[in-house]
């Protein structure tokens, strides 16, 4: 997709498609989840995205490179999972985020002060740290090496990040930006220094997530993603929520799990020793088979390049959401029900269950993109398109010349605006290839035929030629006279 100019109306008919896109949390997590995420909500008057796809990425950071989510014996998937909000200002954006920092800094506070106790404790600028915010890919290579080989950022507006990877210049920072796209798998990362020094992690797991504003968003996707980034990154625009001060719910109950808790017990489990691989039961190999090969299909129905890019990532995406869904799940059920959550207790087997909440949210996110990217012209409903193009069709379909050329009916202003057919960007002013997606998209409807003929330059053109009414089966007599019916109002 090439880049196209955003009117505020465009950009505000995007984000309120994707806004009325249903989703609930309670649905894809269980019960003492959905407790805490719905009291922290409830708490700061945000509506339960605001949290809940934070936390995953957080959940993910607790294992890092200690966890490994297996397919089969050639598939293995790294606890990585890259998680965007969109939302405007004003929307309670810092509250969310520090419901996730402040435990997690507790957290790195609790690791620091166990190295104070030690003898051998490494220096301040060397201990290892959980959080990170500003930084050059220098210091992030030294701080990982010197933090397990992982990290989580956290933004209230992630642009903060972007801006820092040049993603709005043409040529952007091109060595962050494939370092970056490097991480996203859990590669090894080589760094050579300016004092000729080489470092070198075998494993990583960087992590982030984050809120940004909807008009940013949509100009992001927008844009022709050759390199690949957007597809890793899961976005959600939930609907806004206004919440009287009165009716907002504090203290919060003193029943539910705290944050704190889960984060340490994973952590702690996944840190302790090997690596942790996790697999699917057999019936849910099955239903993964399923899922894959339904997303498969989507990508091969469509011949959006970005969107092929972004279903074939959601295949990624299920297989990581699936094990850090698990994880999490356990998690929060032991410490509910006061279980010791060690090494010997854990349960390592994804189930369907698992898989199939997976689903529901990659589905989602999935969804969430199509409306916030331009439409593609392949997936645009045939009655929706005849009724808002019907005066333009009506008199491509009246016009005497017979057979239409592409070249005749832009000439004559007869094509409404349409999306380019590799691009998707939608061209106020037609062009031979927009019209013969036009033009093809009338043959699909059993308007006419498409057929190539000489020119009298002996050059082969695209020609459309009608079909007379009493040519035409039932369907397309009724599709004519409901046009009909659209021009004369």
């Amino acid at each position: 997709m090439a880049s196209e100019k955003l009117s505020p109306e465009l950009t505000k008919s995007r984000m309120k498609a994707a806004q009325e896109i249903d989703f609930e949390v309670d649905g894809v997590c269980g019960e003492h989840v959905f407790k805490t995420i719905d009291a922290h909500c409830r708490a700061i008057g945000a509506p339960h995205p605001f949290i809940f796809f934070p936390l995953l990425t957080v959940i993910a950071s607790c294992m890092g490179v200690k966890a490994i989510f297996t397919v089969n014996e050639e598939w293995h998937e790294p606890s990585i999972l890259w998680t965007v909000v969109a939302a405007r200002k004003g929307e309670k954006k810092t509250p969310a985020c520090q419901r996730l920092l402040k435990p997690m800094a507790k957290l790195e506070t609790d690791l620091r002060n166990e190295d104070d106790d030690n003898d051998k404790a490494p220096s301040p600028d060397r201990q290892p740290q959980l959080l990170v915010d500003y930084f050059s890919f220098e210091e992030l290579h030294s701080l990982m090496s010197r933090s397990g080989c992982q990290i989580l950022a956290i933004y209230d507006e992630v642009m903060t990040l972007y801006q820092q990877l040049d993603l709005y210049k043409p040529s952007g920072s091109k060595i962050d930006k494939t370092t970056l796209l490097s991480l996203f798998n859990g590669s090894s990362w080589n760094r050579n220094f300016k004092n000729n020094t080489t470092g070198k992690m075998e494993n990583t797991a960087f992590n982030y997530s984050g809120f940004i504003q909807p008009k940013f968003l949509i100009d992001m996707l927008q844009r022709d993603d050759q390199a690949g980034f957007y597809d890793r990154i899961m976005v959600v625009c939930p609907p806004e929520i206004s919440v009287p001060f009165q009716d907002l719910q504090v203290p919060m109950p003193a029943d539910i799990v705290q944050f704190y808790a889960v984060f340490k017990a994973i952590r702690d489990l996944h840190q302790a020793g090997d690596i942790i691989r996790y697999t699917f039961d057999e019936e849910a190999k099955k239903t993964f088979a399923q899922y894959h090969d339904d997303l498969q299909d989507q990508k091969s129905s469509t011949d959006d390049e970005n969107k092929r890019g972004h279903i074939v990532k959601g295949i990624t995406h299920l297989v990581r959401l699936a094990g850090i869904l698990h994880v999490m799940e356990q998690a929060f059920n032991a410490i509910a029900g006061n279980l010791p959550v060690t090494r010997d207790s854990w349960n390592t087997i994804i189930s369907t269950t698992s898989l199939d909440r997976a689903f529901t949210i990659v589905s989602y996110c999935l969804n969430q993109k199509w409306a916030l990217m331009p439409p593609s012209f392949s997936v645009d409903d045939p009655q929706h398109f005849l009724q808002k193009n019907a005066n333009k069709i009506g008199k491509f379909l009246s016009c005497n010349k017979l057979p239409i050329t592409a070249s005749f009916a832009v000439q004559n202003h007869l094509v409404p605006p349409m999306p380019h057919p590799i691009t998707g960007v939608m061209t106020k002013q037609p062009n031979v290839q927009t019209t013969l997606a036009f033009m093809n998209k009338l043959k699909d409807m059993g308007f006419g035929d498409v057929e190539q003929q000489s020119s009298q330059n002996k050059r082969q053109c695209n020609v459309f030629r009608k079909r007379k009414y009493n040519e035409h089966n039932e369907t397309g007599q009724n599709d004519l006279k409901t046009e009909n019916q659209h021009r004369a109002l």
